[in-house]
């Protein structure tokens, strides 16, 4: 009898061991007919990859300094400054991630992170290059070849998926976001981020054990808005699904999709665009939305629209308005405030704002500046949320993981890359327009004496071929 109670317990303790290990598994979900499938086929960088639970589940150990601020706000000062500071970065099209050409030195999580990015931004520029066409006459539901691509002028082929419903494009982004959020990169700079405001902070909330360390660049609005307009293509939100109607803007994209939707559901007699392909075959089906059902391609060689600036301008100025009271660092690049220095404290957070007595702001006050705030100040929103620190970390003091960050973005990434969007055949391609930076060879001229930009065969690429 002893020997029988004995196997029992232990048969017992064996199903209960393997529940509990193997309940990942079990709880699994597992795909609806019913639910949109996103197709990462097509993803030159992350061919198949699906954002999986365990993907959701993990929080980044880095920081995040986030420029909530649109283009043409200094962006790109912010982004030299942070790789010179050590920090790994993400600007438009440029990456800063190492001192030398590849990714052979590069952490995992940096790399997966810059990877996605890349995504990120080809799925924008997508939805972008689809209204400029559509606005041509180049794309309509006569002319799709949903395996090839649109036909242009009835001969020549782009292979963009330009009818993809727009609700399912919102998914793909947004799944991207969340993996860059929850990577390793730190500066997050420039189009598309200030535009998916509301999707990277609360990623942010959810994917980072600290909060993002937020700075902002106020303009002048009206200023901006003319020079953002004059010098920049631009994919904006149509005035009808802008916030509060403020004006067409780039703000909010996926804000912009909700309202359209919405507007969709409530009036099954929205007006689109002439043409359009968006339809709905019977009451019981969705509406489909396509790109240029909601967004609008705007040429910086477009006559002067007074309405269209005036619309940025509202959209601006209240972009700022909201988003200032959040921001950790607030470098006047503008002249904005007539102060020549102050320190701001608000309910919430503690605001620094530095006021240059020279109009060019010094590249080296911003470099220290970030490498202040970041290693310093921002960790303490850390001792708030020590109870949802992963393991090993939870052990760990404040100082310690400071230590960490301290050791980790210790020197300069000299070496700034760039991802060209190739639109023709929907590809990517990697380059490293600043050679001399990268760890070759400079002549006492200060010329790189290799003329080829191109990756040596024997460096890992971040785009895999």
């Amino acid at each position: 009898k002893m020997m029988r109670k004995k196997s029992c317990y232990l048969v017992l303790v064996v199903v209960f061991a393997t529940s509990v290990f193997m309940r990942p598994y079990y709880l699994s979900p597992t795909s609806s007919s019913s639910s949109p499938k996103l197709n990462m086929a097509s993803s030159p960088t992350l061919q198949t990859q699906q954002y999986s639970n365990e993907t959701e589940m993990r929080r980044s150990i880095a920081p995040l300094l986030y420029h909530i601020s649109p283009g043409s706000t200094g962006s790109r000062t912010l982004y030299h400054a942070a790789c010179q500071a050590g920090f790994p970065s993400v600007h438009h099209k440029s990456f800063c991630i190492s001192s030398n050409r590849g990714i052979d030195s590069v952490s995992e999580n940096v790399v997966e992170g810059v990877r996605a990015h890349f995504e990120v931004l080809r799925w924008y520029q997508i939805a972008d290059e689809c209204c400029s066409l559509w606005s041509k006459g180049k794309v309509s539901s006569l002319d799709v070849d949903l395996n090839g691509g649109e036909k242009v002028d009835g001969s020549e082929h782009i292979q963009l998926p330009c009818l993809i419903p727009l609700d399912q494009w919102a998914q793909i982004l947004q799944q991207f976001l969340k993996m860059v959020v929850n990577s390793g990169i730190v500066g997050l700079f420039d189009t598309p981020y200030p535009y998916l405001a509301p999707e990277v902070l609360d990623s942010a909330d959810k994917g980072r054990i600290s909060k993002p360390f937020i700075a902002m660049t106020e303009r002048d609005p009206k200023s901006w808005a003319k020079s953002r307009s004059e010098n920049h293509g631009l994919m904006v939100c149509r005035e009808e699904f802008s916030y509060e109607k403020l004006g067409s803007s780039e703000f909010d994209v996926l804000g912009c999709i909700e309202r359209a939707y919405h507007a969709a559901t409530n009036n099954a007699t929205m007006e689109v665009e002439d043409n359009s392909s968006s339809y709905r075959k019977t009451e019981a089906e969705p509406l489909i939305l396509h790109f240029w059902d909601v967004f609008e391609h705007r040429s910086h060689k477009d006559p002067l629209d007074p309405s269209f600036q005036k619309g940025m301008e509202r959209q601006m100025e209240h972009h700022q308005q909201f988003y200032l009271p959040l921001a950790n660092y607030t470098p006047d690049f503008f002249g904005v405030k007539n102060k020549t220095n102050e320190i701001e404290t608000n309910a919430t957070t503690s605001r620094i704002s530095l006021l240059p007595k020279k109009s060019r702001f010094d590249e080296e006050d911003v470099i220290l500046d970030i490498r202040k705030h970041i290693l310093r100040d921002e960790f303490e929103s850390t001792k708030t949320r020590s109870s949802t620190l992963p393991d090993p970390l939870k052990n760990h003091t404040v100082i310690s993981i400071l230590e960490l960050w301290r050791d980790e973005y210790s020197k300069p990434l000299t070496c700034r890359g760039r991802v060209n969007w190739e639109k023709r055949n929907n590809t990517l391609v990697e380059i490293y327009h600043l050679p001399k930076t990268c760890g070759l060879h400079v002549s006492k001229a200060g010329k790189s004496r290799e003329k080829n930009y191109s990756l040596p065969f024997d460096v890992t690429p971040l785009i895999p071929t």
